[in-house]
């Protein structure tokens, strides 16, 4: 099967984005709703810091100019990789 990459990413924030804005309008910080009882719930909670809490506390504007620009070099970097794979080249050294 053939994954267009960029269109699964795209679908991949939207479902994100729209699962965070029902649950911050539905739920109450810290709610818990069980989906699977006794296996998998679904609690609502906050979190200020980048992942797992990093940065947590700390001047918000260098973050995120830190955040945008490895983003847009993670971009550039998987944006070379997909161009250099649709060429028949790896972009990946050889042993």
């Amino acid at each position: 099967m053939n994954i267009n990459i960029p269109e699964f990413s795209l679908v991949v924030l939207i479902a994100d984005q729209a699962t965070k804005r029902v649950v911050s309008s539905r739920m109450e910080l810290h709610d818990t709703i069980p989906v699977v009882e006794g296996f998998f719930h679904l609690t609502y909670v906050r979190n200020p810091g980048a992942a797992f809490g990093f940065f947590s506390g700390r001047d918000s504007l260098p973050m995120h100019i830190a955040f945008y620009a490895a983003s847009i070099l993670a971009f550039g970097v998987l944006a070379a990789v997909y161009r250099l794979q649709g060429k028949g080249a790896s972009p990946w050294p050889r042993a």
